[in-house]
């Protein structure tokens, strides 16, 4: 049979062509004893054939049957090695498997070898040849058929298998040669997946003797062994604590070797389901220790320590562990991956786990690993790095409650915050909110200012940055952050030095140019800022120096809110102000316009409180806009009445003057229509000093007042116009008298007048009755009321108790003191514009007078002719301590703002003072202010003089204006056609009344404007048939109480009233200076006291005049320290005359105005110079005297100096109720003789006691001037010997230039 098979063709067609005779043959042919030669013959032949055919698989299986049946013996040695030597020499395919599976299966050959003996040398044999053998298959069929033959047939879990080589008592007896062979399978596992079943079989049959192996290298370790090692230790969790430290290092070398998959499946089944059972200290110190060791980092974090922390998050782990898992947190932080920072945060929120108190510097480090982060960027939307952000939230609680901990952090977090705020360096968004919660380390009690300036300077960077790119939400966030802390700082501290605040109020500034809104309309960054700082800051600024800082910064917000109303910075505008001007109302003084034109505007009440307080400082802005005031308090009903009634109360009690006839007539408007309430009643109270001030405001609404009174019976406001109504009835004529007392008796009368208003009426009643009793006598029954029994006493002359002759005296005293108020509301509406007054100059006009008054070829003179000023009033001007003020104030005066402002300008140009120039022009461009490039405006100083007249009597007027020129007097002609604006210019307004004037629109035009401008006025009377005086109105109160120079019938004369002409000339002396260059020869030195040919002492149309002549011979006219002020009104002037003689030859030394002419400062100026310098003002008192403006403008400054006034009545008149020296029966020749005149020198020697009367002492400390000699003009500037007792004048600017 072995020859047959050995002559068996290998190539399968001829196989297949011979199969009939070779099967034939086979079945034909007796088998050999050598049984052996048949199996080694068939192994050959398959061995060598490469390419079988189904009949030589029959052929294998035909040959072995036979065998079988034929019960062919052959020795287990010879079965053996035939299988050996197929399995060295074979292929892995399926022809030689089936050899060798035939072959063993039907000769049973692990049955034989199993039979007593056991054949252990030939099971090594079996075993050893595996071992030796490569599985390397061609296709996967064959693998599973090689498979199949080594699991199931040569080996088998199975216990009913006979055939195999695994019986329990083959692997007990050859323990060691089977161990051999399992580990060389669980080598091989990893090559290929059926060594991993013969594992398999191996552990199932004999567990005990076969454990899974952990300690193999690790190259050797496949997917298929890992599972079976999991499936393994998982049922069977003593193996895995009796192996831990083996686990342990075979995921430590799983990791090294990068094999995280293996190492990951090791730790998900075999380490985290059984955390509770392990040993714990070891996997942490493992994971620790592995932390340190590894280069792929993010495959630990995310396939090993993920899972792994999840999981012992949540297990029940005892505190001593808690040192370990803050060890592997701060580990995990090390990573430097992007998951690494949640993990370590998982790790670390563990409540009452941790013993923070003294974790110190543990915590320090912990911080300083989560700042490292700030050189990783992660571009994923889910950012595993703002773990940080929760780990530093951690960080943060514990500092803040345990304060050594907080020691500790600070200064890493002050380091950390400066250099991430640094804006040069660029990070992720994750730093920046990281940093938002290491700023809550910053403790605000250990910011110092070096650490504040440093925050403040890298605010400032990065908005320098960030207004030429992009901003990040996150970016904008952590400096906003910073800002809040600054905030706190400041709040805290509340005192920053002034580099500090320099450095903020920059940063402010530059804020401004953010928008305000993004483009989705949510605040901006800049904005936030703002909103987070400015108020705090405000709180902050405690000194001058400091807030002006500000103010660059708050005027560029107030202009924004104008140009683009935005609600939220006209509230940090607003409260910035607020904070800071309550405590520095020097510095917001300056913004007294911003705050008025703000609540004019918004009608928002927010800086009443202010405005209150800063008027006490700067009043003069404030009477600048008392229109808009008016008009403010009076709209809307009167809503804002009671907000800045407490301001007007403040204004009307230091500046009354400022009210004018269209207030009053806006006032009683107004109250017609407004309910009567508290603040009505507040705001009519606040008139009291404006009634008081300017009484005849009211005269032409007496009617409403009345009805106001009777509509409202209030006590207040009675009370308010009690010296009014007094005064009002007792300077109206009897039917306006008797109409106003019925309105009175109306009020007493009225069912709604309480007690205490009745008796107030009545009081009024009595002073009225004290000055003229004959107004009540016929209304005695209307007073017959419980609070009338002391007038009804006085009308019936029965006055006996003495408690009502006291009442009787005090209403006395009350009654003198409205008279005094009468006499001095006279000339108060003048007293105003007659001081010199800087208040409506601009700001820039003293940065300009400082440059302009350093003497040069082209200074403020120069400036002074450029517009037109004549060199007397430039002479005048010198004299002045600051006379380019003094230019500036009479410009601005006498012309528009604009127009005053452009003339400068072109002036500056013209002299080449471009210097100056400039500074205007920088002032006005800072207040924004246009001023155009072309400047054609050519404006001169306007005339003085303004001659208001009827178009009809423009032939008298022009004659009027070409003799005022030939004194020194420039004139401008003002008649209805005239614009009022021009008027402005004016000094003096000279009205020409006669009937014509009086019946035209365009008289009471001219004097509501007279009184609404305040300029002086003198009333020229030039038709003496005309019954001029007006019957009503405005013009009735103002030209009853003024006084007239008479022209008589002049206008239709050829001759000019040369009587008339220097009393006018008088008149206008006391308000405008002549121009000494221009006057004429026929009135040459005029205004010089030259006794010869003085006009004032001329009566040329009066011939007991001409011969009646006074001679003040050898007489001082010019005192230098006066002791008595000579006060008189023009027609008294002879008689002053005289008792200028008399006291001077009695040694006073006496100041008559008569010889005071020269110079350039107008009289005004002069007497009240005078008056503060005398001890005495000697009045002397006529009907005349008691209306003329500038008379009682010299009581009111000598009451005002608190001067002693000495008033000698040389007329009866009702004007005049104090006690006088009564002159009036005295010798109209010459009045100062006699006992009076005794009686006079009495009352001087008390007032000046240093003079003694009967000793006359001639020229004491007094000089006769040149001016005023006999003889001719040539000697006009003769010098005079200086008294030796007269006082040295000090060196002065006037010295210099003279």
């Amino acid at each position: 049979m072995d020859a047959i098979i050995q002559k068996l063709t290998h190539d399968n067609d001829l196989f297949n062509d011979q199969w009939q005779d070779t099967f034939k043959l086979i079945h034909g042919t007796p088998m050999t004893v050598n049984s052996k030669l048949i199996l080694n013959a068939l192994a050959d032949y398959v061995l060598e054939d490469s390419s079988p055919s189904i009949p030589k698989y029959i052929l294998i299986t035909t040959v072995v049957r036979r065998m079988i049946d034929e019960n062919v013996s052959i020795e287990s040695e010879a079965l053996v090695k035939i299988l050996v030597n197929v399995i060295n020499r074979s292929k892995t395919d399926e022809w030689s498997l089936h050899l060798l599976q035939t072959i063993y299966v039907n000769f049973q050959i692990g049955e034989q070898l199993i039979t007593d003996p056991l054949r252990n040398d030939l099971i090594e044999q079996i075993l050893r040849s595996l071992q030796q053998k490569t599985f390397v298959f061609t296709s996967d069929d064959d693998k599973q058929r090689w498979q199949a033959f080594l699991s199931h047939i040569l080996f088998s879990r199975s216990i009913h298998d006979h055939n195999i080589l695994n019986k329990q008592q083959i692997l007990t007896n050859m323990k060691t040669a089977f161990q051999q062979f399992y580990q060389h399978a669980v080598q091989q596992s990893g090559q290929c997946s059926i060594w991993m079943d013969i594992v398999r079989i191996f552990e199932t049959s004999l567990p005990e003797i076969y454990p899974p192996d952990i300690n193999l290298p690790i190259e050797c370790i496949s997917p298929d062994y890992v599972n079976h090692l999991i499936r393994t230790y998982k049922e069977n969790i003593d193996l895995i604590k009796t192996n831990f430290s083996q686990l342990l290092n075979i995921i430590e070398q799983l990791v090294l070797s990068n094999q995280y998959e293996y190492a990951h499946l090791f730790t998900m089944k075999l380490i985290t389901p059984n955390l509770s059972t392990i040993d714990l200290e070891s996997l942490l110190r493992k994971m620790i220790a592995l932390c340190a060791m590894v280069t792929d980092r993010d495959s630990l974090c995310t396939k090993i320590l993920g899972e792994l922390v999840s999981e012992l998050v949540i297990s029940n782990t005892m505190n001593i562990f808690a040192g370990l898992y803050f060890d592997l947190a701060m580990a995990i932080l090390q990573l430097h991956t992007i998951k690494a920072p949640r993990f370590s945060r998982d790790l670390l929120r563990l409540k009452d786990f941790y013993s923070w108190t003294e974790m110190a510097d543990s915590l320090a480090e912990l911080l300083k690993r989560c700042i490292s982060y700030d050189a990783l960027n992660n571009t994923e939307n889910f950012n595993n790095l703002d773990c940080l952000e929760d780990i530093v939230e951690i960080i943060v609680d514990k500092g803040q409650v345990y304060s050594n901990i907080g020691k500790v952090l600070y200064p890493i977090a002050v380091e950390t915050i400066l250099r991430w705020s640094n804006s040069d360096l660029h990070f992720d968004t994750h730093v920046y909110r990281t940093g938002k919660r290491i700023l809550d380390l910053i403790d605000v009690e250990q910011i110092n200012e070096e650490i504040c300036i440093k925050l403040i300077t890298a605010l400032q960077n990065r908005v320098n940055h960030s207004i030429n790119g992009e901003f990040t939400r996150d970016n904008s966030c952590f400096f906003t952050e910073i800002s809040s802390r600054l905030a706190m700082f400041f709040q805290k501290h509340q005192r920053l030095s002034t580099r500090v605040h320099s450095l903020l109020s920059a940063l402010f500034t530059s804020l401004l140019d953010y928008p305000s809104y993004d483009e989705d309309q949510n605040p901006s960054f800049g904005h936030i800022l703002m909103a987070i700082m400015t108020l705090r800051v405000a709180m902050t600024v405690c000194n001058e120096n400091d807030a002006r800082l500000y103010e660059p910064y708050l005027d560029r917000v107030y202009q924004m809110v104008q140009n683009d109303e935005q609600t939220s910075l006209y509230q940090w505008w607003i409260q910035f102000w607020l904070i800071m001007g309550v405590k520095i109302p020097s510095v917001a003084v300056n913004h007294i316009e911003q705050f008025l034109e703000h609540t004019f505007n918004t009608k928002d009440m927010d800086f009443c409180g202010l405005l209150t307080t800063l008027y006490q400082l700067h009043p003069e802005l404030f009477c600048q806009h008392i229109d808009k005031l008016v008009n403010f308090l009076l709209s809307d009903y009167g809503q804002h009445l009671m907000s800045l009634s407490c301001l007007f109360q403040l204004m009307m009690r230091d500046h009354p003057e400022r009210i004018i006839s269209k207030h009053i007539e806006q006032i009683f408007t107004v109250i017609e229509t407004v309910p009567f309430n508290s603040s009505l009643c507040a705001f009519i109270q606040s008139l009291s000093a404006v009634v008081n001030y300017y009484p005849y405001l009211f005269h032409s609404h007496r009617d409403k007042l009345f009805q106001f009174i009777i509509r409202t019976p209030s006590l207040l406001i009675y009370q308010c116009f009690q010296k009014y109504l007094v005064i009002s009835i007792l300077t109206s004529d009897k039917s306006k008298a008797n109409e106003q007392i019925d309105h009175l008796i109306e009020i007493l009368t009225n069912e709604k007048c309480s007690q205490q208003m009745q008796k107030e009426i009545v009081y009024t009643c009595l002073l009225i009755a004290l000055k003229d009793k004959r107004l009540l006598i016929d209304r005695r029954d209307d007073f017959v009321i419980p609070e009338g029994a002391l007038l009804l006493n006085y009308l019936d002359d029965t006055i006996v108790h003495e408690a009502e002759q006291a009442d009787i005296q005090r209403a006395q005293a009350d009654l003198k003191q409205i008279e005094i108020i009468v006499h001095q509301t006279r000339v108060k509406m003048h007293e105003n514009q007659l001081a010199i007054s800087y208040s409506d100059i601009p700001a820039w006009a003293s940065k300009v007078a400082e440059v302009l008054n350093r003497r040069s070829n082209k200074d403020w003179r120069s400036l002074a002719k450029q517009l037109g000023y004549s060199l007397t009033e430039i002479k005048h001007w010198m004299m002045k301590k600051d006379p380019c003020m003094a230019l500036f104030h009479e410009w601005f005066t006498t012309h528009e703002l604009d127009e005053a402002v452009f003339s400068l300008i072109k002036a500056l140009a013209n002299i080449d003072r471009h210097d100056a120039e400039q500074i205007i022009r920088q002032a006005a461009l800072e207040a924004g202010q246009v001023i155009p490039d072309d400047l054609s405006i050519d404006t001169k100083r306007r005339p003085p003089i303004y001659l208001s007249f009827h178009s009809s009597n423009i032939q008298f007027t022009t004659t009027l204006k070409e003799n005022l020129a030939n004194t020194g007097y420039l004139c401008q002609l003002y008649d209805e056609h005239t614009e009022l604006k021009t008027i402005r210019g004016a000094k003096v307004i000279i009205c020409c009344i006669d009937r014509f004037y009086i019946q035209s629109e365009h008289c009471s035009k001219m004097i509501k404007m007279l009184l609404d401008m305040k300029k002086p006025f003198i009333i020229l009377h030039i038709d003496e048939q005309a019954s001029w005086l007006p019957c009503e109105g405005i013009c009735q109160s103002v030209f009853h109480d003024s006084t007239y120079i008479k022209f008589g019938n002049s206008k239709n004369n050829e001759d000019w009233p040369e009587n008339s002409f220097p009393e006018l000339l008088a008149h206008i002396r006391y308000y405008v200076a002549p121009d000494c260059h221009t006057i004429t020869d026929k009135y040459h030195h005029w205004f010089v006291p030259r006794l010869n040919d003085l006009i004032f002492l001329k009566y040329l149309s009066n011939e007991h005049h001409k011969t009646d002549e006074i001679s003040l011979d050898n007489l001082p006219l010019v005192v230098l320290h006066p002791q008595i002020v000579l006060s008189y009104q023009w027609d008294s002037r002879r008689d002053v005359l005289l008792l200028y003689k008399h006291l001077t030859q009695l040694g006073y030394r006496v100041w008559l105005d008569l010889f005071q002419m020269a110079g350039g400062d107008t009289l005004v100026e002069k007497f009240d110079e005078t008056i503060q310098q005398a001890s005495c003002l000697l009045a002397c008192i006529t009907p005349a005297y008691m209306k003329a403006i500038h008379c009682q403008h010299q009581l009111s400054q000598a009451n005002m100096l608190q001067k002693s006034v000495l008033p000698v009545l040389l007329e009866e008149t009702a004007a005049w109720s104090v006690s006088a020296v009564d002159w009036r029966q005295s010798n109209e020749c010459d009045r100062w003789k006699g006992r009076q005149f005794e009686n006079l020198l009495a009352h001087l020697r008390k007032i000046v006691p240093t003079v003694q009367a009967d000793k006359p002492r001639h020229l004491l400390e007094m000089q006769r001037p040149v001016s005023a000699s006999r003889e001719h003009v040539d000697h006009i500037h003769q010098r005079s010997k200086r008294i030796s007792s007269a006082s040295l004048v000090p060196e002065s600017q006037a010295c210099s230039v003279m």
